[in-house]
């Protein structure tokens, strides 16, 4: 790999790092913020890296103006990515998740959020698993409290609901129920323009709960509110589908999937070989992560293979690239 993609991809880690060590701080419910010094020691980075790189996903509209505090857009990406790590968000290709958790492997306590280093991909691969369990409550809980909100309101606009007995009969503190209730804001499910300490349910918060009460299995709720799934990378992959807890299996539709991978770990390292090689290796990279995706589509892996024949001129990364394409039925 050449130095300057290297360079690129530790620079999108370290932001994903960053993203991360927040997320698990804030939790559902917090009213102590982070210290800087603390946030970067975790994230691993240095005082003036940290606040470059908190300085550009401030930017990027990830933390809020108030520092290190995720906005709702950032508390969403962190979600999809540890929810579907094959697939990529809005700021991170899927390789910067994998990656992330293989060489961190970051443990979520659900009291004090620590983190710590692992050794092989058995460990990274808990300690996805453990995260995506939490963010499932999370979800979970936003779902619940919604349903609340919704029974309250008897279904209807314009009927006032009272914050503390939403609170009070979700058994949550103060700063568990704002955050909660400023997620269902964000997402446009609930109106709190009113005083005397009264919201409303919305037109789209009626149609979420409603389409829930019909079909708990549907994907057609607001976006981050979509029923989660974990993932477990091999050629077949068992795919739970936690609030049932119902599982599936997921066939990967390539013929030899251990084979195909054995090809693009071959191909990659012929490229590394050959100067100049930034342009293809994205290709390759793109092309890998296609092959571990759940679902991956033979005509992506095929097309990734043709463009870096076509771009490297090499006898071996061209033979290559060339038995990747058959082993796909090109």
């Amino acid at each position: 790999m050449s130095s300057e993609l290297e360079k690129v991809e530790e620079r999108e880690r370290k932001r994903y790092a960053l993203l991360k060590t927040v997320y698990d701080h804030e939790g559902d419910g917090t009213d102590d913020f982070l210290h800087f010094t603390v946030a970067f020691e975790r994230a691993g980075l240095d005082r003036d890296e940290g606040h470059e790189i908190l300085e550009y996903l401030m930017d990027k509209g990830l933390f809020t103006n108030r520092g290190l505090v995720l906005s709702h857009a950032g508390v969403v990406e962190m979600e999809r990515s540890i929810m579907n790590p094959e697939a990529p968000t809005e700021y991170f290709k899927p390789g910067v998740v994998q990656r992330f958790y293989a060489a961190v492997g970051v443990v979520q306590n659900a009291s004090e959020s620590v983190a710590r280093v692992v050794q092989n991909n058995e460990e990274a691969t808990r300690a996805l698993n453990a995260d995506q369990q939490n963010v499932i409550k999370r979800l979970e809980r936003r779902r619940r409290m919604m349903r609340r909100i919704y029974e309250k309101a008897e279904g209807k606009l314009r009927n006032h609901v009272v914050y503390d007995e939403v609170r009070e009969e979700e058994g949550l503190s103060e700063p568990e129920f704002d955050a909660v209730f400023d997620f269902l804001k964000a997402e446009g499910l609930v109106d709190d323009r009113y005083r005397g300490g009264v919201f409303e349910v919305t037109q789209r918060g009626i149609e979420y709960v409603e389409k829930l009460i019909k079909n708990p299995n549907a994907d057609d709720y607001p976006e981050s509110f979509s029923r989660p799934e974990q993932h477990f990378y091999a050629p077949v992959g068992a795919v739970q589908n936690a609030p049932g807890s119902r599982a599936y299996v997921t066939q990967n539709n390539v013929a030899n999937a251990t084979e195909l991978l054995r090809l693009i770990q071959e191909l990659r390292t012929k490229v590394e070989s050959v100067p100049d090689n930034q342009e293809a290796l994205e290709h390759v990279i793109d092309l890998e992560e296609e092959a571990r995706s759940a679902n991956p589509k033979k005509s992506r892996i095929v097309a990734a293979a043709k463009c870096v024949g076509s771009i490297i001129k090499d006898v071996g990364v061209s033979v290559t690239a060339e038995a990747i394409i058959k082993a796909m039925g090109g």
